[in-house]
């Protein structure tokens, strides 16, 4: 690699970095970082979700602290995504990474004290390890991933597809010994599931989850389609993260709110930045590349998020009860 492109990807990684700390500051805040932050001032506390970042709470003494070990931890990406071993990363290693440190639905996740971008950047470690050929650490770090997430539970069996196709026994043992290790967080993950799903009363029709990963690229949908058809297929473990995290929540298809959608299949970023980079030649990565920075205008409205995100759950639920 260039030395030239060594010095962009430092760039990246300070400018995304500023923008993340800009957004952390914001004063809205979820339910989930107030239970997550507060954790640690609970008497006879049992983690319920995000078992890791519960924990994690007894570090920070406020709500900005933690916002900024994760805007911190999540911008480490940048420095693993340009290495991913692959034909298409290899020849758009720059727009392929700022397609996802840039996307405004990652940058504004990962500045608020929640699972979402610390699982993503175990979802990116994994596809790095897994294009190394590392697959006893990336058996590990999706083993590790379940602490965080429920859903490192799909990390898992999307390595064990792959090692089935490779006809690997040995790394498939390996994957089951370390598996094993984690069943007390698998079996309270589940359970947490089954107790949301009881209760669940959603908004959004299960179609939903069809339509969500191509909103979450804001401007840039209009190319995910093409994208799809033409570069799907060409990469195992990214297509099965694609299809994989989508059908993840329309199996579950847990109750919650049309912003909730939204982080759900973040890890589809990854994907679609693949497929989108994999089409952008020549004239068509100019034109990428202008929507890419058209879309970062969302994160001025997404500084204050209580606003906006109520201006979008009243399109949404409208065009749903139009296409009903």
């Amino acid at each position: 690699m260039s030395v030239g492109i060594k010095k962009w990807i430092i760039v990246l990684f300070v400018i995304q970095l500023i923008i993340k700390l800009i957004l952390s500051t914001s004063p809205y805040f979820s339910f989930d970082e107030r239970e997550y932050i507060e954790f640690k001032n609970k008497t006879n506390a049992v983690p319920e979700r995000g078992f890791l970042l519960e924990f994690l709470s007894y570090l920070f003494p406020s709500l900005l602290t933690g916002r900024i070990f994760v805007a911190i931890f999540s911008s480490f990406v940048v420095f693993l995504l340009p290495f991913v071993k692959d034909s298409i990363v290899s020849k758009n290693k720059l727009l392929f990474t700022s397609l996802i440190v840039f996307n405004p639905l990652f940058l504004k996740l990962s500045s608020m004290y929640l699972t979402d971008a610390i699982f993503f950047t175990f979802v990116v470690i994994f596809v790095y390890l897994k294009s190394k050929k590392m697959e006893n650490k990336a058996s590990l770090i999706s083993c590790i991933s379940i602490l965080i997430r429920f859903e490192g539970l799909l990390l898992v069996l999307i390595n064990f597809i792959d090692l089935a196709f490779k006809k690997d026994k040995k790394n498939i043992l390996i994957q089951f010994i370390l598996l094993i290790c984690f069943i007390p967080v698998i079996f309270k993950g589940f359970e947490l599931y089954l107790r949301a799903h009881s209760r669940a009363t959603p908004e959004a029709p299960y179609l939903y989850y069809l339509i969500t990963p191509f909103m979450i690229q804001g401007l840039l949908f209009v190319f995910l389609l093409y994208a799809l058809i033409k570069r799907f297929g060409k990469n195992r473990i990214i297509d099965l993260i694609f299809v994989g995290f989508i059908f993840f929540y329309l199996v579950f298809h847990i109750g919650g709110t049309f912003a909730d959608r939204f982080r759900y299949v973040l890890p589809t970023i990854l994907s679609s930045a693949y497929y989108i980079s994999g089409i952008a030649q020549r004239k068509l990565k100019s034109i990428v590349v202008i929507f890419l920075i058209l879309d970062l205008l969302l994160l001025i409205p997404l500084y204050d998020y209580r606003p906006f995100r109520e201006y979008v759950k009243g399109i949404l639920y409208n065009l749903t009860k139009i296409l009903h």
